[in-house]
C-alpha cells in the first residue's frame, strides 16, 4: 500500500493501531527520511486557525526522550499527525519477552521520561499533558535511551462536540474514569466548577466504588499517576488494576522499600496526595541513595571491602596523613574563632556567625573534633547557648489559669491568651505580662488584635479596645461575647449568641451597622460559661463591609453589612453541625461537617459557588489574608481560589493531622499520634 499525503508525505505501511487512530511508517519524499503518521478519523471541532495555533506550539517542541513532531495535516476526512520515526522496540514488548526489568533499570528510564514529562508540563501557555503514558507508548532505542511517543497531540479533535481524552485502563488515573476517591477508600462526588474548563467522560469504575457521570479535571498529576502506574508494571512484571484502590503493594521481591514509597506516592488514589510535579517526583528518585536500605548496605559494603584491602598496605600511611590533616584544621578553627570574637566585638553580627560556622568542622574523617574555642564564638554569636539538634521551647509563659484561647498580633510580636473570664497580654519579645483585662463571663468570650498596639476584647461592661501603648481603654461599647476583627483592622463585629451582630469602627467605637439573628443561635452548647467547642463561624472580610455566621440549625450565610438584599445563603437549616470559614480577598472558603464533610469556595463578588468537594470524612480549614489551606487525612493542600490549583504544603505520610497553623510559607501541623511537625514552603 502507498499513499501521497498533502503532497508531501509517502504513507507506506501500518504499524500499529488502537483507540486513538492507526500508525503508518511513512517517508517524507522531500527529505527522504522514514517518519510516523497516526491518522485519526474524528472530525474538527476547531477552526484551522486555532487548530494552526496548537499545531505550531506542538511543532516548536523539542527535547531529547520525545519525538519531534512536523506536521498536522487534514485530507479525505482523516487528520494526520507528522513525527519522528523511533527506532528501537516498545517496552510492553519488552515486558512481553522478559517480564519484570531491574530496578536499577527502570529508575534510569524513569528519570529520563520525567524529564521529558517536566519539559511538556512546563511549555507555554499552560503545559502539555501526554495523557496516556503506558508501557506501549515508550519505545527503546538502540542506545539505551527511551523515548516518550503518542502524547496527547488532538486535543482539538472530537465526536459530536465533545472532547475526549483516551485513557489506557490499568494505567488511567481515577480522574479519567470520572472517580475521586476519599482517603478511606470512599467515592467521592464531583462539583462542576464555574468558570473552569473540564473534559467530560463517562465514568466507570470497578470495585464496587460505583458508577457515575461528572466534570474531570485533569493535570499534571494525571500524568504522574499514569508513570507510576507504568514503573509499577515494569518493575513487578503485574499490570495494575483499574481501581486504584485495588492495586496490589509492591514487595521486597519487587523492588527496594523507598522504590516502593515512590511509585505507591505517585498513584496515590487522591491527586493531592500524589508528587505535584514532574520535578518533585525526579528529586525523589535522585534522592534515592540516601534512603534506598539496598543502596546502603551496598555503599557500606564496598566500603568495607576497600577498607579492608586498603588497611593491608596503607595504615601507616593513612593515621600519618588524618593526624597532619586533624592537626592543620585545628590551627585553622583556633584562627577563626578568634576573628569571630573580634567581629562580634565590633558589632559586625553576620560576620561572626559566618567565620565561627566556618570554625565548626564538618564531621569529616580527615578533621579533628569541634574546639571549645569555636563553640564558645558560635554560640556568642548567635546567642544560642544550646546548639543540639531538634525544635525546642523559644520561651514559656505561666498563665493563671488553664488556657482557653490564644491569638496574635499582626506581625507576631505580642499574644493575647484567655483564661477563666480574663485575658492577659504579653510582649513576646521580652516575656512581660503588658495587661490584664476581666472578660464577660462566658468560655466565648474573645480577645482580638486590631494592630501591635489595639486589642478589641469581650469586656464585662461591653465590648471595649484597648490601646497598649497608653495602658487605657479607648472605648466600649454593647455586652458581647463573640468578636471578630477586620483583615484591615478597620472593624469589629460583636455579636450576642441568639441575638444579632454590631460592627464598631476600630477607631473611635462608632456604630457602623447591625444585623439580627431572628433568634438563632450560634452554636449548641447549652451552658457556654465553661466550654467553647470552635464550631462556629464568624468573621469579617478585608474591609470589613462583610460578615460570616453559621447557626445551630445548619444554616451558614454571607451576611453583606452594607446591602441586606446581597446577602449570601449557603445553607439553610442543613444536616451539617461544625462549620469552620474565613475571607480570602474577595473569596469565602468554608468547611462544613455532620454525618459527612463538605467544602466549598464562594466567590462574594460574583455571588456564585466556584467549586467544592465532599467526603464522609471531616475537612480542617485555616482561611484568612494569608491563604486557604484544607487539611485531611495526613495531607494539607494550599488552595489558589482564582486559578483553582492547590500546592501540597504539608504530607506527614501516616497520622491524620488533627490541627494546624500556616503562613508565610510554613506549616506547623498536630498529628493523631500527639506529634507536632514543621513544614517548609517544599511541604517537608
Amino acid at each position: 500500500m502507498s499513499q501521497i499525503i498533502a503532497g508531501l508525505y509517502e504513507l507506506k505501511t501500518e504499524i500499529g493501531s488502537g483507540g486513538g487512530g492507526i500508525v503508518y511508517l511513512g517517508r517524507h519524499i522531500r527529505l527522504d527520511k522514514e517518519i510516523v503518521l497516526k491518522a485519526d478519523k474524528r472530525s474538527l471541532t476547531v477552526g484551522t486557525d486555532v487548530l494552526r495555533r496548537e499545531v505550531d506550539m506542538l511543532k516548536g517542541l523539542s527535547q531529547t526522550y520525545i519525538p519531534q513532531v512536523y506536521d498536522f495535516v487534514q485530507e479525505n476526512d482523516t487528520v494526520y499527525t507528522v513525527m519522528d520515526y523511533i527506532r528501537g522496540e516498545s517496552l510492553n514488548r519488552i515486558l512481553d519477552r522478559s517480564g519484570k526489568q531491574p530496578q536499577a533499570r527502570v529508575i534510569r528510564w524513569a528519570c529520563q521520561l520525567l524529564e521529558a514529562l517536566e519539559y511538556l508540563h512546563g511549555r507555554p501557555p499552560h503545559g502539555i499533558l501526554h495523557g496516556d503514558i503506558k508501557p506501549a507508548n515508550i519505545m527503546l532505542r538502540p542506545d539505551g535511551s527511551i523515548c516518550l511517543i503518542d502524547f496527547n497531540i488532538a486535543l482539538a479533535l472530537g465526536e459530536s462536540g465533545a472532547v475526549k481524552v483516551g485513557f489506557s485502563r490499568g494505567y488511567a488515573s481515577p480522574e479519567h474514569y470520572g472517580i475521586e476517591y476519599a482517603d478511606a477508600g470512599r467515592r467521592v462526588r464531583y462539583l462542576a466548577q464555574e468558570g473552569t474548563e473540564t473534559v467530560t467522560m463517562a465514568a466507570s469504575s470497578t470495585g464496587g466504588t460505583g458508577r457515575g457521570r461528572g466534570s474531570v479535571l485533569l493535570d499534571v498529576r494525571s500524568d504522574i499517576y499514569s508513570l507510576g502506574a507504568t514503573l509499577y508494571h515494569l518493575i513487578s512484571g503485574r499490570k495494575p488494576a483499574q481501581d486504584a484502590l485495588l492495586v496490589e503493594g509492591l514487595t521486597g521481591q519487587d523492588c527496594s522499600p523507598a522504590v516502593a514509597d515512590i511509585i505507591r506516592r505517585a498513584m496515590s488514589p487522591l491527586p493531592k496526595d500524589r508528587y505535584q510535579t514532574a520535578a518533585q517526583m525526579r528529586e525523589a528518585l535522585f534522592n534515592l541513595h540516601r534512603t534506598d536500605r539496598r543502596a546502603q548496605r551496598r555503599r557500606r559494603g564496598i566500603f568495607v571491602s576497600a577498607a579492608v584491602w586498603s588497611s593491608l598496605f596503607l595504615v601507616g600511611g593513612i593515621c600519618s596523613f588524618v593526624g597532619l590533616k586533624q592537626l592543620e584544621q585545628r590551627q585553622t578553627a583556633l584562627a577563626l574563632a578568634e576573628y569571630s570574637a573580634n567581629a562580634l566585638a565590633r558589632g559586625e553580627v553576620n560576620d561572626a556567625i559566618s567565620l565561627a560556622l566556618q570554625a565548626v568542622p564538618r564531621g569529616g574523617i580527615l578533621e579533628a573534633p569541634v574546639t571549645a574555642q569555636a563553640q564558645r564564638a558560635l554560640t556568642d554569636a548567635l546567642g544560642v547557648y544550646d546548639l543540639s539538634d531538634g525544635f525546642k521551647a523559644l520561651d514559656s509563659i505561666a498563665l493563671p489559669g488553664p488556657c482557653l484561647d490564644l491569638s496574635l498580633s499582626p506581625e507576631g510580636r505580642r499574644l493575647a491568651a484567655v483564661y477563666g473570664y480574663e485575658a492577659a497580654v504579653y510582649d513576646l519579645e521580652t516575656g512581660d505580662r503588658l495587661v490584664a483585662l476581666p472578660l464577660w463571663e462566658s468560655a466565648w468570650s474573645d480577645c482580638l488584635f486590631t494592630d501591635e498596639d489595639h486589642v478589641a476584647f469581650a469586656g464585662k461592661d461591653g465590648v471595649s479596645l484597648y490601646d497598649l501603648a497608653r495602658r487605657e481603654v479607648l472605648w466600649t461599647g454593647e455586652p458581647a461575647s463573640l468578636l471578630a476583627v477586620s483583615g484591615d483592622g478597620s472593624a469589629v463585629a460583636a455579636a450576642r449568641d441568639g441575638e444579632g451582630v454590631v460592627v464598631y469602627r476600630a477607631s473611635d467605637g462608632s456604630r457602623l451597622t447591625e444585623r439580627s439573628f431572628e433568634g438563632r443561635r450560634m452554636g449548641k452548647t447549652e451552658n457556654d460559661r465553661f466550654a467553647d467547642p470552635k464550631d462556629y463561624v464568624f468573621a469579617l472580610n478585608e474591609d470589613g463591609s462583610l460578615l460570616a455566621a453559621s447557626f445551630a440549625d445548619g444554616t451558614l450565610t454571607v451576611f453583606d453589612l452594607e446591602d441586606r438584599e446581597s446577602d449570601l445563603l449557603i445553607y439553610e437549616g442543613s444536616d451539617y453541625r461544625i462549620f469552620e470559614g474565613g475571607f480570602c480577598g474577595a473569596y469565602f472558603a468554608y468547611a462544613a461537617y455532620g454525618e459527612s464533610g463538605s467544602f466549598g469556595l464562594v466567590d462574594t463578588e460574583q455571588g456564585v459557588l466556584r467549586g467544592g468537594l465532599e467526603t464522609e470524612g471531616r475537612f480542617l480549614l485555616q482561611a484568612d489574608e494569608r491563604g486557604i489551606f484544607l487539611g485531611q487525612g495526613g495531607t494539607i493542600v494550599e488552595i489558589d481560589p482564582a486559578a483553582l490549583e492547590e500546592r501540597e504544603a504539608a504530607y506527614t505520610g501516616g497520622p491524620g493531622v488533627t490541627n494546624f497553623a500556616a503562613g508565610g510559607g510554613y506549616v506547623l501541623a498536630a498529628t493523631e499520634d500527639n506529634g507536632v511537625s514543621f513544614y517548609d514552603r517544599e511541604g517537608v
